[in-house]
């Protein structure tokens, strides 16, 4: 037998729901739903890295929370930074075999006079 649930914690809004559309990127919540998100976060902030949603209680459409180390912001830059060694490291390259290229062409012009 399927218990009723006493809370929920969803990510978005269902489509059968009709409220703006605005509201489908929005963590959507009861008051049950949104005091158990509250303790779950209360763990994490007191020192545990990640915390699994595992009510019977509360219908949670997320299965955790885990604590980054890095922000979004920090991510994109070390991206950046990344491209941009790359594209040194084939510039470098390229230079490099020119530079071989190069002494093989002016040994060949040498045994040829």
């Amino acid at each position: 037998m399927k218990t009723q649930k006493k809370g929920f914690v969803q990510y978005g809004v269902d489509e059968s729901v009709s409220v703006d559309q605005h509201y489908e990127e929005f963590l959507v919540a009861d008051r049950e739903g949104l005091k158990y998100l509250r303790m779950k976060i209360e763990e994490v902030l007191e020192g545990a890295d990640e915390v699994v949603f595992d009510s019977e209680e509360i219908s949670v459409d997320l299965v955790g929370i885990r604590v980054a180390g890095r922000t979004i912001k920090d991510q994109a830059e070390n991206q950046t930074s990344g491209r941009i060694w790359a594209f040194g490291c084939i510039v470098g390259l390229l230079l490099i075999l020119f530079l071989l290229v190069l002494g093989v062409w002016k040994v060949v012009e040498l045994l040829a006079n």
